[in-house]
């Protein structure tokens, strides 16, 4: 075995069958870690000679675990190796084939922090309780490396198994009684349905995308700015994506529709029998029929009818919204950590000693200022 590096995007891209044949034999099921989403990523967020993707390759030239990196800046000021990840998209992850030996395999690729484009690494959004990523922990530990793990969020997943009556019954009466009555309202009414769709000819995808971001278009998104189609080049960016996952047969797209016209929409991905809802809207106009519940209603017991899942995972931060739902948790969090050079070392001590007050104090005088404007 031994440790490559691919140096640049199109080092990357032409590893692509071979990163894609590693994702499909790890544990991640999320589409978007693979090699033509990542490029694409690169392309719309990233700058050139900020990127680094290093990987452990065994004796055959196939490819053990892989780890994408991209350098940004922290506070505006000092580089980060990061995963290839941002809030519009979450491209990056750790790749790691679980039947090697995993020990020897991470132990190879921890040291690659050492090389990466920026003064720590910032790992962002990780599942960090799950074996590859606790694995990729013992291996810091074993090599020496300082590390800082802190968790972000809760995220729930929703296992699609059993029977789709003894799961309802798992949820308080109140919603079910609450979920049940716009349900019923929902399907008596004949100019109201619901549409879910998993495979599309090359045509298809693009005007439904557009359809469906006119819905988020009119939620409290458009109003405030930071919908996708007054995002600048973000429209055109998420449709090239969804091409590539509908050519996978990986994306799933639902809406409710009144008349034929969309008034909640879902962009999900769909791998590995698990569906991630990815981007969720819906029409303000229609708010007091609970689209959101609506719609998540529809879809969960539509995949409790089809055998294509086996888990829902919300894949944000667990909030009453989906917690209702009765979800099983998991933990996403941070793992800084701090490599050889001087800059990185004293970066690292001021984040693990510092940050957290600093964050903390910044928190309660935002809470105050807050609460002394609205007297």
């Amino acid at each position: 075995m031994r440790l490559i590096q691919y140096r640049n995007a199109a080092e990357f891209s032409a590893a692509a069958d071979k990163w894609d044949d590693l994702w499909t034999r790890s544990a991640c099921a999320v589409p978007a870690v693979r090699s033509a989403i990542i490029s694409d990523w690169l392309l719309q967020f990233s700058q050139p000679g900020k990127f680094k993707a290093f990987a452990v390759e065994d004796s055959e030239g196939r490819l053990l675990a892989a780890l994408p990196l991209a350098a940004r800046k922290l506070g505006g000021v000092v580089e980060v190796a990061g995963l290839t990840s941002n809030p519009w998209a979450p491209c990056g992850d750790l790749l790691l084939d679980e039947t090697t030996d995993t020990d020897a395999v991470l132990d190879l690729l921890a040291p690659c922090i050492h090389q990466a484009p920026g003064a720590l690494g910032w790992f962002d959004g990780v599942a960090i309780d799950t074996p590859r990523w606790v694995g990729f922990q013992n291996a810091l530990r074993r090599a020496g490396m300082s590390f800082d793990v802190r968790e972000s969020c809760l995220v729930g997943v929703v296992p699609v198994t059993g029977n789709w009556d003894a799961y309802r019954k798992t949820w308080s009466k109140n919603f079910r009684q609450v979920v049940g009555r716009r349900v019923r309202r929902f399907r008596e009414d004949e100019n109201r349905t619901f549409r879910i769709q998993h495979s599309f000819s090359p045509a298809e995808v693009r005007p439904l995308l557009e359809r469906g971001f006119e819905v988020e278009d009119r939620c409290w998104k458009g109003e405030a700015g930071s919908s996708i189609v007054r995002s600048p080049g973000m429209a055109a960016y998420l449709i090239r994506q969804s091409e590539q996952l509908a050519a996978w047969g990986q994306l799933t797209l639902a809406f409710l529709e009144e008349k034929g016209r969309p008034f909640a929409f879902e962009l999900g991905w769909t791998a590995k029998g698990v569906h991630h809802p990815f981007k969720v809207a819906y029409d303000e106009e229609f708010k007091s029929c609970g689209p959101g519940q609506l719609l998540l209603h529809e879809v969960i017991e539509h995949f409790f009818h089809d055998d294509q899942v086996h888990a829902i995972d919300f894949t944000g931060p667990l909030q009453s919204y989906t917690d209702r739902w009765r979800p099983e948790p998991y933990r996403l969090g941070r793992i800084v950590v701090s490599p050889r050079q001087l800059l990185g070392k004293t970066m690292y001590f001021g984040y693990k000693h510092v940050w957290g007050s600093y964050r903390k104090f910044k928190n309660r005088n935002q809470v105050t200022v807050s609460e002394a404007s609205s007297l």
